[in-house]
């Protein structure tokens, strides 16, 4: 569980870029992985940068993204089986405002969809370690 007060950070936690630092920095537990604060969390590269304009669209994907799963919720469907018909090919509001926070995630970073998303996390995350003073983290940056 994560307490944040602002929708940009839930934005970005969930967010691919952050599931790519997951899995690549996680420990496992069996077969299961296991989110480890230590090597997951506190070495997760964060945008930088962000303008306004962009945090606002991630903000509002994200109210749209609660508001689908509140309805879903509301009408008997667990987050648990919303996120499971994601495994089903076709197209639903869910998929589709993931995407779109994928995109509005990237655009904040500044990266490339084209490029290689882990290693750009990791050389955000080289920077951003050699200034640690000058580093943004978690929390909208209004």
């Amino acid at each position: 569980m994560f307490a944040f007060e602002d929708s940009y950070s839930f934005g970005v936690l969930h967010s691919s870029a952050h599931r790519a630092w997951f899995e690549a920095r996680c420990s496992t537990l069996e077969t299961r992985l296991r989110y480890t604060p230590t090597t997951v969390f506190d070495s997760f590269p964060w945008p930088q940068a962000p303008t306004i304009t962009q945090v606002n669209i991630i903000e509002k994907i994200v109210g749209e993204l609660l508001q689908v799963r509140n309805e879903n919720l509301a009408a008997g469907m667990s987050l648990a089986r919303q996120y499971d018909t994601l495994r089903q090919p076709g197209k639903s509001r869910l998929r589709t405002l993931h995407a779109d926070l994928d995109d509005a995630v990237l655009n904040a970073y500044g990266f490339s969809p084209d490029d290689d998303l882990l290693a750009q996390l990791l050389a955000l995350n080289l920077d951003v370690a050699a200034e640690p003073e000058h580093a943004r983290g978690p929390g909208s940056p209004r």
